[in-house]
């Protein structure tokens, strides 16, 4: 997941992309933070700002919250910490992503949907592609 969701050390710094989306005229924006209590980590915070044609499903235009110690992290500073980032972001309805939903589930918090993160690394499509044709064929 950390690969999929470039929150890798060596990843973290995806100006090049926005930098693209700027030059085609679209915005595209990503800003990290840390939810740290006592310099212990409690939860990664990422929010995703763009265009509203590139926002799909609300999932490119919305805050999204791993939360790394579930036990230390109560709803009221998950909460605050939301309101904290509407009132940066001057957005007064922005979707929110809570991974892991046994978290949400724990804390008693209400969700509306829940999503399943799929990603693939596009340097095996080509070997995973050919796999579905030749099981295909025999359908």
């Amino acid at each position: 997941m950390l690969d999929a969701t470039d929150l890798r050390l060596n990843r973290l710094n995806i100006d090049k992309l926005s930098e693209e989306y700027e030059r085609l005229g679209l915005k595209r924006d990503r800003q990290l933070f840390a939810l740290r209590q006592e310099n212990q980590l409690k939860a990664i915070v990422m929010v995703d700002l763009t265009d509203l044609g590139l926002n799909l499903s609300d999932l490119t235009n919305c805050i999204k919250i791993f939360v790394i110690d579930q036990k230390a992290l109560s709803a009221n500073i998950l909460n605050a910490t939301l309101d904290v980032l509407a009132t940066k972001f001057r957005k007064t309805n922005m979707p929110a992503l809570l991974y892991p939903a046994a978290y949400a589930d724990e804390q008693g918090i209400a969700y509306e949907k829940r999503y399943n993160l799929w990603a693939f690394s596009l340097q095996f499509s080509d070997q995973y592609f050919k796999y579905i044709n030749r099981l295909l064929r025999f359908l």
